[in-house]
């Protein structure tokens, strides 16, 4: 189990977001399931500590071993705020990108998932590299398969 210390060094040190000051400003915690993390409305866990849920908060980020990977949904809404592992795409990249495609021959940062943007720094997903790839990591219900 992570605590929210190393969680906010490891966002910090691979993506340069402030996770901190994003759990303060939108008054989360933090809570793990399994190998999934969760941003949890504070508010709700003070007023119903007891209620049962299946499901609440936003998707934050998996944990498979020592490699952490920040979701799709928190990416998406908060990814403009990071400073480190962006990969802008062209026009050409992002219609391939956005058709669920693999982009080929790109080089890669390290990190275990780079942000793709925009030029205009829109973020548009995760991309998980590989041997001679940049894997989209889209979801399914985001992809846009007639786009030429």
């Amino acid at each position: 189990e992570k605590n929210l210390m190393e969680l906010c060094q490891q966002t910090f040190n691979i993506y340069g977001m402030n996770l901190e000051e994003l759990i303060n400003q939108h008054n989360w915690q933090i809570w793990q399931y399994k190998n999934n993390l969760h941003c949890f409305p504070y508010a709700f866990l003070q007023f119903f500590p007891d209620f049962p849920i299946q499901s609440l908060g936003l998707p934050f980020a998996e944990i498979n071993g020592d490699e952490f990977i920040l979701s799709h949904e928190f990416i998406t809404r908060f990814g403009r705020n990071a400073q480190r592992n962006l990969m802008t795409l062209t026009k050409d990249q992002i219609s391939t990108w956005f058709r669920g495609e693999d982009l080929r021959n790109t080089t890669s940062s390290g990190a275990p998932v780079q942000i793709m943007i925009d030029e205009d720094r829109n973020v548009i997903g995760r991309g998980k590299p590989a041997a001679d790839r940049l894997r989209n990591l889209l979801p399914k219900r985001a992809l846009i398969p007639d786009l030429i």
